[in-house]
Order: structure tokens, then C-alpha cells, then sequence
């Protein structure tokens, strides 16, 4: 509009100067009218502009602002008042219910984060069960050497333990600071299309995290130190490790166990859970079978006559590799199943990016003009043309209701979906006209053209989900 303060605006039948300039809307909704812009003035004046007759838009919002416990408490009457009374068209919009493809995407982008979150923690319970083997068999010829000197069971665990500690609390110190960091950097990328900050992180998520990469370290690492303590000194003569202890294994499992619960409360999404720790097992069954597989061949060949005419270096790693079969094929488990999480969230990314762009064609139309009165039409042509679209049609279009089918009456709980309940439960566009538009198509039944017989045409998506067939009788208001 190129408008300034102190301009004058035509609103209706009404001039009105612009006060002020209106820069963010708290209750500006991603629906198809809340992208056009608004401008607002004071309720006494509304009746003299015109713009309430036969046929106008109008919504009736109400706006709470309190406490969380306030506005859940009166959502819940709100939600019990409407379905008590079995009101039409009042419904309590949020940011996951306003729009079916807002939420649609809301879901996918959380479903995607939540996938996020449990792959990262497997892969976290990957690393941290190789780094302990790792630390367990340097300090293993310490521990028996201070078995020798007379240390006992519980100080060998309280030092370990200690250890373990402190490498908690300073990765979740780090983590967070990281993750904080991470943060702002993205804010300051995203600058120019995000209008508001982001909220800082409460208690409870520093809270989860700390318990939750503690369970991670103990769970998975803690075994391996237990058997730190029980080692013998005979480890310095036979070079050996005893037996698993039954604690450790019970740690492991209790360890495994609170995690999945964990993420499982973070994510609330069982289906999720259950496939990709799933999918993870059988992913690490496949890739230790192809790694036994590999180390056969590799014992196979290290029998051959071909083995002594080849160096010594690499002799000796066959042979290494085949007398810790079991350790080699933790290694190439783990490190597959890094590479196939990581994997799994890209394509999972692009996959998740690309269903968002084809929700709105190339072709989508960008441009749209509502609430044209009769004595604007001809000009409203004028202008189209001034602007070189000769093609556009004026539609003439009225609110209605549907409120019987096959002399039902429509009810939303006669539907099961949530989009077919908003449906039924809203106002529909109507339009009439004789001539078929020439960017529709039909895809069932005959156009009606000068029929004098009430007929409708029914968009197919909306057929669908309604359950509407050729045939069926449909009464509104």
C-alpha cells in the first residue's frame, strides 16, 4: 500500500488515519485467510463501514492470556462446554490444531527430532561401550598391580568410579554450554527470519539431559569398570580377564533398560521406539554376521599357501584379528551402525524437506482477491487488466454449512479423522456458476450446466474424507 503514519486508509465506507504500525500479531495463524493483512479498528466503529452483510467473512476470536494450569483448566471447561451443549463452529485453536497441514508438519518435524534424539543416544551407548573397553584394557595391568599391593575390591571401584564421575560431569558441564552456543549460532543465522528469541532452556530439559547421560555413562561404561575391580592378579602372568560378574551384567541391562524408558518419555511415541531399537538389533545382528563372515574368509586365507608370500605385518594382523573374533566384530557392528544412524538422518532430513515443498505446487497461485461487492467488480477488471492478467474469473462466493447427508444430520463425531471433523464442523466456500472453470476437471458424474435440478460439485479431496458419493443429498445453510 505505501502507506504512512498519518495516511489515510479506506476500510469499507469508511476513511480511517493510520495511528500506528502493526508489527507482530500473537494471534496470527498459519490458516489461508491470517496470510493477508490486517488492519485494525475500534468495535464502535465497525457498523458504519459495511462490511458485515449477506455473504461476509467473520470470525469471532477470543484471546486468554495466563498461566499454564489457567488456560489448561479453561480449555477443559471450554472442551466440555462445547461438547455438552453440542455447539457448531467454536473450536480452541493452538499451534498444532489450527491448520491439518500446519499440524501434519509439526508432527513430521517432532517425529524427525525425536528420531534424532534416540539415534544419537544409541550412537552415544555405542561409543561409550567401545571407549570403555578401550580404557578397561590400559588400566587393566594397573588394577592388578595395586591387586598386588594389597588394594581391595571396593577402592579399585571408588577410584574407577570417581573417574567415571567426573568424565559425567564435565562432558554434561560441556554439553550444555555446546548446545547453548549452538543455539544463539543458529538465532544469529536465522536472523532475518525469525522475528522473536527463542526462549531460554528451563530446569527440567538441564535436569533430563544430566540424568539421562549419566545412565548412558554408568549403563554402558559401568560394567566394564566393575570388572576392573574384580580383576586377579594372575592378569600380570596369564594376560587374561576373568569371568563377566553377574552385577555387571545386571548394571548393562538395568542401564539399557532406563534408557529406552527415557527416551521413551521424551519422545512419547512407542511406534517410534519400538522400530528403530528394532532396527538397530537386527542391524547389528546383520552386520556381526557379515563380519564373522569376513573373518572367516580371513582365517580361511591365513591357511593358504598364498599367506607366506605375503609380509609379515599383515600376517600378523590376520592373525590377530581372527583370535579376537568376537571383539572384531563388536568394532565393525558398531561403527556400521554409526555410519547407518547417520545415514538414516539424512535421507530421513532431505525426505522430510521435500514432502514440505511438494505441499505447495510450482504453479500454486500466490495472489488472491476476497470480498469484492458488486460495485467493485468492474473496477477490480480494470485493474487486472491494467496489470496484464486477462484470464482471471470473479467467482461469486457465500458461506454454508453443511448440515445434512442423505437426510443425516452431520455431526463431527460421526467422523473419525480430525480433518473430516473440522470439515463438517466449519463453514464451507460456496459458488455458483453454469459454465464448468477451466482449471477443473471432472473426475466423476456429469457437469450440470443449465440443469434446473439442484446439483453440487464436490471438490474430490473433501468427497473422500467426507465419505460423499455420486448421488448422496446434501443439505446446508
Amino acid at each position: 500500500l505505501r502507506a504512512k503514519l498519518g495516511d489515510s486508509l479506506s476500510i469499507g465506507d469508511r476513511q480511517f488515519r493510520i495511528d500506528a504500525v502493526i508489527v507482530r500479531e500473537l494471534d496470527r495463524g498459519a490458516a489461508f485467510m491470517n496470510f493477508a493483512p490486517r488492519a485494525m479498528i475500534g468495535i464502535d466503529d465497525l457498523a458504519s463501514t459495511g462490511l458485515i452483510g449477506f455473504g461476509s467473512r467473520v470470525t469471532y476470536r477470543l484471546l486468554l492470556s495466563g498461566t499454564d494450569p489457567q488456560i489448561r483448566g479453561y480449555q477443559d471447561w471450554a472442551l466440555n462446554h462445547i461438547e455438552q451443549q453440542k455447539l457448531r463452529g467454536i473450536r480452541i485453536e493452538s499451534l498444532e490444531n489450527a491448520q491439518p497441514v500446519m499440524r501434519k508438519t509439526l508432527e513430521r518435524a517432532e517425529r524427525f527430532l525425536s528420531l534424532v534424539a534416540l539415534m544419537t543416544a544409541l550412537i552415544c551407548a555405542l561409543a561409550i561401550a567401545l571407549a570403555a573397553r578401550r580404557y578397561v584394557l590400559k588400566q587393566a595391568d594397573s588394577c592388578a598391580v595395586w591387586k598386588c599391593f594389597g588394594a581391595s575390591q571396593a577402592q579399585i571401584l571408588r577410584k574407577q568410579l570417581y573417574i567415571l564421575t567426573m568424565i559425567g560431569v564435565v562432558a554434561t558441564i560441556l554439553g550444555g554450554f555446546i548446545g547453548w552456543f549452538a543455539q544463539e549460532l543458529l538465532m544469529q543465522l536465522l536472523g532475518g527470519l525469525i522475528q522473536t528469541r527463542l526462549p531460554l532452556p528451563s530446569v527440567w530439559p538441564v535436569v533430563w539431559s544430566v540424568v539421562f547421560a549419566l545412565l548412558l555413562l554408568f549403563g554402558f561404561a559401568g560394567p566394564p569398570i566393575l570388572t576392573l575391580s574384580q580383576i586377579s592378579p594372575l592378569r600380570l602372568v596369564r594376560r587374561e580377564f576373568g569371568k563377566v560378574p553377574l552385577a555387571a551384567k545386571s548394571i548393562a541391562l538395568f542401564g539399557f533398560i532406563s534408557c529406552l524408558a527415557l527416551v521413551f518419555w521424551a519422545t512419547r511415541d512407542l511406534k517410534l521406539l519400538v522400530w528403530a531399537t528394532g532396527s538397530f538389533g537386527l542391524g547389528a545382528l546383520l552386520f556381526a554376521g557379515l563380519a564373522w563372515l569376513g573373518l572367516w574368509g580371513l582365517e580361511r586365507f591365513s591357511q593358504s599357501s598364498y599367506l607366506a608370500r605375503i609380509g609379515f605385518v599383515t600376517r600378523f594382523a590376520i592373525s590377530t584379528q581372527s583370535r579376537r573374533a568376537a571383539f572384531a566384530m563388536i568394532q565393525v557392528s558398531s561403527l556400521a551402525l554409526a555410519i547407518m544412524a547417520l545415514l538414516l538422518i539424512f535421507l530421513l532430513r532431505q525426505d522430510l524437506l521435500q514432502s514440505w515443498q511438494a505441499n505447495v505446487p510450482d504453479n500454486a497461485p500466490n495472489r488472491f482477491l476476497i470480498n469484492i461487492q458488486n460495485d467493485q467488480k468492474a473496477e477490480v477488471q480494470r485493474m487486472l487488466i491494467a496489470g496484464g492478467i486477462t484470464e482471471a474469473q470473479l467467482y461469486p462466493m457465500v458461506r454454508g454449512r453443511l448440515t445434512h447427508i442423505n437426510e443425516r444430520e452431520v455431526m463431527p463425531d460421526n467422523y473419525q479423522t480430525d480433518n473430516a471433523r473440522r470439515l463438517v464442523d466449519r463453514e464451507f466456500n460456496l459458488s455458483y456458476t453454469n459454465q464448468l472453470p477451466s482449471d477443473n476437471q471432472l473426475v466423476a458424474g456429469q457437469w450440470f450446466g443449465n440443469s434446473v435440478t439442484p446439483q453440487i460439485s464436490i471438490e474430490s479431496g473433501i468427497a473422500k474424507t467426507l465419505n460423499l458419493r455420486m448421488g448422496d443429498q446434501m443439505s446446508s445453510f
